[in-house]
């Protein structure tokens, strides 16, 4: 088998490629990962194709539209669709195929189809309009309610935006010098970006917890192809889906982008919507300034009315008064004599009872008297009879203290044949320090006896008790 080098492989398939593909083809796909060149003005991209329903990419070939034809297709193709030649666009190009020995395979882009792409874009924005109709959020928006008075609000976009600065400018220089409070929310309002950028700032909105009372998107003018990103489903989703009331004024006299749709309120441009929140406050103040005249004139209108009931009544004022006084003298002196008789029978009542407790009264305390007299008799003759065995009992005891004092009294002892021995006026009890020849005094149960010491005899193992009394 031949072994073939890279180069002369690739070699033959470029010359299979130039014999049976030779010619032009129209191909549909996705453009991806659009760059320009900076020095040729060349544009390279990848033609993609996904699966249907899936983002996975089950085609792919690279791309290039040459700086000869490039300026010329790409301004042909944006004149006609309005929209910008970017990643994302669905195309038809009419290509040659190319193989390169180095570079591999790729397409030249030889022209471009905008009939294709504008389709599209039509078709993408009827399948947004469907969706959102099956889901029923076309709509939802219209159901929440505006406040009368729109002060607080969140804005969402471009701090470069001219249309931004309209805006802030209407609200401030307001000619009735209404008050506005807002609150910028910086989002990308043009190019692949501007959904996305949208949506998050909305969820910024949502976590900061400030009351507004509105939020409000707007961008200045430009190409009706900037209206492509305001046509996608999940911006348009979360708008729908959104708390508070959105108003749009996305900056196109002409043009209804499918979020216009489905805002709560849709205005041509920033400047419009900025008129709008002045003339509602306008509305809104001279309502009030109705209501207040109409209150002027309905409390005149009492005032009188009640000036000439108030009249007619002074001038039954007396004929009631003597009519209401004679009715309540009348009152007063039948309650008198009711009084009269209630505190009769309440007298007579309490000195009844009064009778009954004297009575109750005197009988408990003789039955008392009588019950402390039987207890003290009780008790009288329990000590009568209770002090005679008492004192037998402590004399008892008595002779048994003068028994056991009599038994352990000195004289009892040195009766049973002990004795005292004292030296030097103390009496011993051991014979330490007791020397040979020293004189002791022996008291005896009769008589004392005159000893002296020839010998002492100490006790073995035993501790010296030195103690003399």
């Amino acid at each position: 088998m031949k072994i073939f080098t890279l180069f002369e492989l690739n070699s033959s398939i470029r010359r299979a490629f130039d014999h049976h593909f030779n010619g032009m083809y129209w191909v549909k796909g996705e453009v991806s990962g659009l760059m320009r060149s900076a020095t040729v003005q060349s544009c390279y991209f990848d033609l993609i194709e996904k699966e249907e329903g899936s983002p996975r990419i089950k085609a792919k070939a690279s791309a290039v539209i040459w700086s000869s034809i490039a300026s010329q297709l790409i301004q042909k193709f944006e004149q006609a669709t309005q929209q910008r030649f970017q990643s994302g666009l669905s195309v038809l190009l009419l290509v040659k195929l190319r193989f390169h020995e180095q570079y591999g395979f790729s397409l030249d882009v030889l022209d471009i189809d905008p009939s294709h792409t504008l389709g599209g874009m039509a078709l993408k924005r009827l399948e947004t309009i469907k969706r959102l109709k099956v889901e029923g959020l076309l709509s939802r928006q219209k159901n929440l309610q505006l406040p009368l008075l729109i002060r607080h609000i969140a804005i969402i976009s471009s701090p470069s935006a001219a249309g931004y600065g309209d805006f802030c400018r209407h609200i401030v220089d307001n000619r009735y010098e209404y008050p506005f409070l807002y609150q910028l929310y910086p989002a990308t309002m043009q190019g692949e970006n501007t959904e996305r950028s949208i949506i998050e700032a909305l969820q910024r909105i949502v976590t900061s917890g400030v009351p507004y009372d509105a939020v409000i998107i707007i961008r200045g003018g430009g190409a009706v192809s900037d209206l492509v990103a305001f046509d996608g489903y999940e911006l348009c989703a979360s708008v729908a889906r959104f708390p508070l009331p959105v108003i749009t004024g996305i900056g196109h006299e002409r043009d209804q982008s499918v979020l216009d749709m489905v805002a709560h309120l849709a205005q041509k441009t920033p400047t419009a919507v900025a008129d709008f929140l002045v003339h509602r406050r306008k509305a809104e103040s001279d309502r009030v300034e109705t209501l207040c005249e109409q209150l002027r004139r309905a409390v005149g209108v009492m005032v009188d009315i009640n000036a000439r009931y108030l009249d007619r009544l002074l001038l039954k004022l007396p004929q009631v008064v003597h009519h209401v006084t004679r009715r309540e003298e009348l009152n007063v002196q039948q309650l008198e004599q009711k009084l009269f008789r209630e505190i009769g029978y309440s007298l007579t009542h309490q000195h009844n009872k009064l009778s009954l407790v004297e009575q109750q009264l005197s009988l408990q305390t003789h039955r008392l008297r009588e019950q402390k007299y039987s207890e003290l008799q009780r008790l009288s003759d329990k000590i009568g009879y209770l002090i005679p065995i008492k004192l037998s009992e402590e004399k008892q005891r008595l002779a048994h203290l003068e028994a056991i004092h009599s038994l352990l009294s000195p004289q009892s002892t040195l009766k049973r044949g002990y004795s005292i021995v004292r030296t030097r006026g103390k009496s011993l009890s051991s014979a330490y320090n007791v020397q040979q020849g020293e004189s002791l005094d022996i008291i005896l149960y009769q008589g004392r006896l005159e000893a002296m010491v020839t010998k002492t005899t100490l006790p073995e193992n035993s501790e010296r008790v030195d103690k003399r009394e």
